[in-house]
């Protein structure tokens, strides 16, 4: 069906982010958000509305974060650190909030770490952009994409002069309302720059800001809490249900086979999934029981309980993003397989960045073999985790600091460009100076 639209120039029933879930290649993900983005272009063209933009020498620079996820999200999680970490001699920061029904100490924290927070939900896309282009903002990033509850329609009406996207969507918009993607080498290598319609703004170790201040809960949480036998290697994966396709489940089950001793901990938020998952181990030979599923949490006990894991198992088509980090920033290794396209490359990235490139392997027999191999060693799991606890204080990973200051390079090279007039193109940030 997707093929068929594309051919005939329509957009396809799946969206890009349904479509990037499954499909592993970056020239069809490519076609398809840019067939979803002429849809928002052209509806963006009858509202007739336009704005000047003038380049200017004026300090700080003024930067807008355009999102609806300014509350308990993965997005929030992930940035709750950079918003205070931004250097306001050189740099305004303003969020813009999209998300109906939005509190709680997430929003509360990012509003009082920004210089403003502006909440446009339900406002329409004209006056939502109008308002943006009145509080002259000079780079507008915004972090949704093709993402549930996304505001592309105000992006598409280039309230500032300088438009970027980043992070919540792991691919291409297809646009040509956004200038530059914010990445890094291994999720979108150089060779991909012809399957993505922004230029790319590389940051120097991974695309991904972290929260290095993020809580762990204090209080331990036991195996007998969480349902988990005391003895077992306990094998986990907390991806939401729908990054859990059969190649990998399959794997998984191999793996399952070849450790009698292991189980798999998973977080599935409805009990069909669950029954569905249990009847999959059932058919490939593993007693169901060893399946064991993690409660919904505060993300607080969350990690607190992620601990309690031997060996994360990354997920093949889409990765663990923020799921990743969480289970480093809990002391637990993570094995990924290197895909081919940026949703299945996240974990490597940021595994990279983290000093740990040996759980980064290139096959599914290669996943499958050094899963079974550190299942059957407890003592070298014990020495990954430690490890992996002693990288955390030193790794670029979680650094937040150091992420802002090379994410700020990157915005004064944009507005530079913007400012002389270039055409956007290929930023190398780690090659710049402070400006």
């Amino acid at each position: 069906m997707t093929g068929a639209a594309i051919a005939a120039g329509r957009s396809s029933v799946e969206d890009p982010f349904t479509h990037v879930t499954r499909c592993a290649d970056p020239a069809r993900n490519l076609a398809v958000a840019r067939a979803w983005s002429a849809g928002i272009e052209t509806a963006a063209a009858r509202m007739g509305i336009t704005f000047e933009h003038t380049p200017h020498a004026r300090s700080p620079l003024r930067i807008g974060y355009l999102s609806s996820d300014f509350h308990d999200h993965a997005t929030a999680h992930l940035m709750l650190g950079l918003f205070a970490a931004h250097n306001r001699s050189r740099f305004s920061i303003h969020a813009y909030s999209c998300g109906a029904g939005e509190g709680g100490a997430y929003r509360r924290r990012i509003a009082d770490d920004c210089d403003s927070l502006t909440d446009l939900a339900g406002v329409d896309a004209g006056a939502a952009a109008r308002r943006i282009h009145g509080d002259g903002i000079d780079i507008l990033v915004d972090l949704k994409g093709y993402t549930r509850h996304n505001r592309l329609d105000i992006a598409a009406l280039r309230p500032a002069p300088v438009q970027a996207t980043w992070l919540g969507f792991p691919g291409t918009s297809g646009a040509r309302f956004f200038d530059y993607i914010v990445t890094d080498d291994i999720v979108t290598p150089p060779g991909d720059a012809g399957y993505y319609s922004e230029a790319f703004a590389v940051m120097p170790h991974c695309y991904q800001v972290n929260n290095d201040q993020q809580e762990i809960a204090a209080d331990p949480v036991s195996r007998a809490d969480a349902r988990l036998p005391e003895k077992a290697i306990v094998l986990a994966s907390f991806n939401n249900t729908y990054k859990l396709e059969p190649v990998m489940f399959a794997a998984w089950m191999d793996i399952m086979r070849a450790a009698p001793d292991a189980v798999l901990w998973l977080l599935v938020n409805n009990p069909r999934a669950a029954k569905n998952l249990r009847r999959a181990a059932s058919a490939a030979g593993i007693d169901a029981a060893r399946l064991v599923f993690a409660d919904m949490m505060a993300k607080p006990r969350h990690l607190q309980r992620m601990g309690l894991a031997d060996l994360v198992l990354d997920t093949r088509i889409y990765n663990g993003h923020t799921t990743t980090s969480d289970a480093l920033w809990a002391g637990v290794p993570v094995l990924t397989l290197k895909g081919t396209h940026f949703a299945s490359r996240v974990s490597a990235s940021i595994l990279s960045a983290f000093d740990m490139p040996a759980l980064i392997v290139e096959s599914l027999a290669d996943y499958r073999a050094q899963a079974i191999a550190l299942a059957g060693d407890p003592a070298r799991l014990a020495a990954l985790k430690r490890d992996v606890v002693a990288r955390k204080t030193n790794a670029p990973l979680f650094d937040t600091g150091r992420f802002a200051r090379d994410l700020e390079r990157g915005y004064a090279e944009m507005w530079r460009r913007y400012k002389a007039g270039e055409t956007p193109g290929r930023i190398d940030i780690a090659s710049l100076q402070d400006r």
